[in-house]
């Protein structure tokens, strides 16, 4: 059994970017036996509410992975502060992470070379 980096994925308010981004990574040759956390930062106003929420819907649907667990922020942190949070998390806990925002995608096969410790 592989040690494999669990995957953190940022996401904010962009749907048709975070499903394109769920999809490619769905089809990686290690997928289902990878970690995947999804980081959902809280909408900045009441216009970004709605695609957040549509987001966060996504999120939860995702599937295809040895585990999904879908960290909603109830305040918005800012991009830069969610990733450090995210990875600072992560890290202490597996000691090792792979991280996505909503707008990368992913090859087939990047997981086998990249989680291998």
């Amino acid at each position: 059994m592989q040690n494999l980096a669990p995957i953190a994925l940022f996401v904010y308010n962009r749907p048709d970017h975070t499903r394109r981004t769920l999809n490619y990574l769905q089809k990686n040759q290690l997928a289902e036996e990878s970690r995947l956390f999804i980081f959902s930062d809280g909408p900045k106003t009441e216009a970004d509410q709605q695609k957040v929420k549509e987001v966060r819907l996504l999120a939860q649907q995702a599937t295809g992975f040895k585990s999904v667990k879908l960290i909603e922020r109830a305040e918005n942190m800012g991009l830069a502060n969610s990733i450090i949070s995210g990875v600072s998390q992560l890290v202490q806990e597996y000691g090792k992470v792979i991280v996505f925002e909503d707008d990368l995608l992913s090859s087939p096969t990047p997981f086998n070379i990249l989680m291998k410790r």
